[in-house]
C-alpha cells in the first residue's frame, strides 16, 4: 500500500476532481485528503470555485464581431503583441 503525500496529491487535484484517477490513486487521494485539512481545503476551494464558474453567466460575442477578429490582418495582430509588456518595463 502506498501513501499519497501533499505534493502528489495537488498535483492529483485537477485528475482527481475530474474522476480522472484510477481507481488505486482516487483511494490513495481521498486517504489523504480525510487525514489533512490544508489539502481538503484545497480541493473545496476548487470545487467552490468550479461551482462559481459553472454558474457564470458570460455574454457571448455577436457573430459580426468573430468575423472581424478573423478578418484582421497578421500583420497588425503581431505589431501588437507585448504592447503591454513595453507599458510596464522599460525595454528600449
Amino acid at each position: 500500500m502506498t501513501f499519497m503525500d501533499c505534493k502528489v496529491c495537488r498535483e492529483s487535484m485537477y485528475s482527481y476532481l475530474r474522476g480522472y484517477l484510477d481507481r488505486e490513486e482516487q483511494r490513495q487521494c481521498n486517504d489523504h485528503l480525510h487525514g489533512c485539512p490544508e489539502c481538503r481545503r484545497e480541493v473545496e476551494q476548487e470545487l467552490r470555485l468550479n461551482d462559481l464558474l459553472d454558474d457564470w453567466d458570460v455574454a457571448g460575442v455577436g457573430r459580426s464581431f468573430a468575423e472581424r477578429l478573423l478578418r484582421r490582418p497578421e500583420k497588425k495582430r503581431q505589431r501588437t503583441r507585448g504592447h503591454w509588456l513595453r507599458r510596464l518595463l522599460p525595454i528600449p
